[in-house]
């Protein structure tokens, strides 16, 4: 979907596991600019790591991933008969912020976002009126029963999903599987290099029609100008090693106002040629993305020690003709 304010058709997907989300999430680069002043969570900043260290990647996945202990408690305290919204505990809402910066840390960006108290508090209406009416949407009328303002205005510039929340729902939102996904606008909003703030809410399953859900705000809270990294590519799968837990049906090359209009990718699995199909261009989603994903993929038989050498050319940046080459190495992470 185009990240503008124009009209546009927004689908509902159903994925595996009877999981909805939301289309991407409209907006537009005057709002990306506005935020509240009132940070409710951080955490400490996650370092980057050497992606082509296998020992490096794979204690980063046990850490942030694998091991990262029991998920906290949620502690919701809605009420749906009353349409009250409730909160989630700050450990809950820790645990959603980790895996987001652990996920920008295996792409070497800035890994220090922080919650907003403001933004969560609405974020929370979103989740609970999304699970309550059992609907993934970023448009609410009025009309409907338990309409906030806060609601509406989370669901415009969230990621939404219901059918799972907390750390696995930002998974969802990473992998970002469905047929109207094809730009990957979950993820890029995600890793979108310049965010700094977001906010999470966050309901628990109560009934098959009061699902468990998560409205994750991420359009709005850049850092300032002069922070912002230097320009590079954010790529995922990313290249060096790569778990064959988080490998995805598509793959992604973000650059800042890149034009892939003329790009073409050729690739090899394990030294044999792999037909590629791109998806359409998908322009205004965060950074410009060229998405991607391998024809035949169940018959490439993904493995520990699969090697993937991906070759970009034409990539058009201001006046320079630019090719990359990716090269990626699966592994088990339990092996």
């Amino acid at each position: 979907m185009l990240n503008s304010l124009k009209a546009g058709l927004f689908v509902y997907l159903l994925s595996a596991a009877g999981v909805l989300i939301a289309s991407v999430a409209p907006g537009n680069s005057l709002e990306r600019g506005e935020m509240p002043p009132v940070v409710a969570q951080s955490i400490d900043p996650i370092a980057p790591i050497d992606n082509f260290s296998l020992n490096e990647v794979k204690q980063f996945y046990q850490t942030h991933f694998q091991n990262a202990g029991d998920l906290p408690e949620m502690e919701w305290t809605g009420r749906d008969d009353r349409g009250e919204a409730g909160d989630i505990s700050d450990a809950f809402r820790s645990a959603i912020l980790n895996r987001i910066n652990a996920y920008r840390a295996f792409c070497g960006l800035p890994a220090d976002i922080e919650m907003l108290e403001e933004w969560n508090q609405k974020a929370q209406e979103a989740a609970f009126l999304s699970s309550h009416m059992d609907w993934a949407t970023h448009y609410i009328s009025s009309e409907i029963p338990f309409f906030t303002k806060g609601a509406q205005e989370a669901l415009a510039r969230s990621n939404v999903l219901l059918g799972e929340t907390g750390p696995r729902g930002i998974d969802l939102f990473i992998e970002d599987r469905g047929a109207q996904n094809y730009g990957v606008g979950h993820r890029r909003w995600i890793l979108d290099p310049s965010n700094k703030y977001m906010g999470a809410g966050a309901v628990p399953f109560r009934s098959y029609d009061r699902r468990e859900g998560l409205v994750l705000w991420v359009i709005g809270g850049q850092r300032p100008v002069e922070s912002r990294r230097i320009e590079q590519a954010v790529v995922w799968p990313t290249p060096g090693f790569f778990p064959l837990t988080l490998y995805p049906e598509r793959w992604s090359f973000s650059f800042p106002d890149a034009d892939f209009s003329e790009t073409t990718i050729t690739a090899t699995y394990d030294g044999d040629p792999v037909g590629i199909i791109l998806e359409p261009l998908s322009e205004g989603i965060a950074e410009n993305t060229l998405v991607w994903r391998f024809q035949n993929l169940a018959r490439l038989k993904l493995r520990d020690g699969a090697h993937f050498v991906v070759n970009l050319s034409h990539i058009q940046i201001g006046d320079q003709s630019l090719d990359y080459t990716l090269e990626t190495t699966l592994f088990d992470p339990d092996s």
